[in-house]
């Protein structure tokens, strides 16, 4: 028998690709509002051959992999230069780790695979089913204002599982959710009214196509990498729609968006240089007008293009 709300997932950055972390109580590390889990995507092989008989023969399974899923609070860890634990699925969305910040988009010009790949194991009362080799394909951190600040993700790795033996004795952070109040958001260096902000990180991730292992699959590779904004800020008159035709490098916004506020180790703030990307629309809300400025973190002159740091 299985339960919606009795389920565990937890995940660990791996020593070696591909070879998965044996998870403790501790891996289990932040508190999940959804488990979406791991679940295999199975490619199966037809059999209609050709014989006196027009019914197919039994189907032979073929390539698979594994898709994770979830939605999570990103809490700060609360210790000054001890980065949450969290920060693993960041790093093996393709971010670089250092300390307690993390960075997008600063590649070595030789390239590798980026980020830090991990393994996901999710544990339901019947089975433990695993993601190794997992990188990340979306993170989308988002609030409301006065709501909880959530991260939904997803992530493709190389898919197995076992009989469940037990739950884990696991513990929820001591940090309790950030809901969107008392934050700072600011734009070309203008702080302004946010109403709702969405941070969204999307990769590209092309696993590697080989038949020496049973699966069909390799290494989990990022082939292709966006990270993106939109913001409901307080129409005060700023002329977005000239920042939007992007005619000058001075057209680009500096954002500085924080998730947290308080004292040391408990700041979460992003960073980075916005092109507005689509015509800043207009919506109202009770009577206020309000512009969605939506568009892309482009990089700068060291090549980083989002950073997010605890402080």
């Amino acid at each position: 028998m299985i339960l919606e709300q009795f389920q565990q997932m937890g995940f660990k950055s791996e020593a070696v690709e591909l070879t998965p972390e044996t998870l403790l109580a501790a891996d289990f590390p932040v508190a999940w509002h959804t488990i979406g889990g791991v679940v295999p995507v199975d490619n199966m092989n037809e059999r209609r051959v050709r014989r006196a008989a027009l019914s197919p023969l039994q189907p032979v399974g073929g390539a698979f992999v594994g898709n994770a899923s979830g939605t999570f609070e990103p809490v700060p860890s609360g210790t000054d230069g001890t980065a949450p634990a969290w920060y693993q699925l960041l790093a093996a969305a393709g971010g670089t780790v250092s300390t307690d910040v993390v960075t997008f988009g600063a590649q070595a010009t030789s390239y590798a695979p980026i980020g830090t790949a991990c393994t996901i194991e999710h544990r339901d009362g019947a089975y433990q089913r695993i993601l190794a080799g997992a990188r990340i394909e979306t993170m989308r951190f988002y609030a409301e204002r006065g709501d909880l600040w959530l991260c939904d993700f997803t992530a493709v790795g190389r898919y197995s599982q076992t009989a469940q033996a037990n739950f884990l004795s696991t513990s929820l952070p001591s940090i309790n959710g950030k809901p969107f109040l008392g934050h700072t958001f600011s734009i070309g260096g203008s702080t302004v009214d946010c109403a709702s902000l969405e941070i969204l990180i999307t990769n590209v991730i092309s696993p590697v196509q080989t038949g020496a292992h049973a699966s069909g699959n390799g290494k989990n590779v990022i082939t292709e990498q966006r990270c993106t904004i939109t913001a409901v800020i307080l129409d005060e008159g700023v002329d977005y729609r000239d920042k939007h035709r992007n005619d000058a490098a001075s057209d680009l916004l500096a954002i500085s968006a924080q998730m947290s506020a308080g004292s040391a180790g408990s700041v979460l703030t992003w960073t980075g240089n916005l092109a507005v990307m689509d015509n800043p629309a207009v919506e109202y809300r009770e009577g206020n007008g309000y512009r969605t400025i939506a568009g892309e973190f482009v990089a700068s002159s060291t090549g980083a293009i989002l950073t997010l740091t605890q402080s």
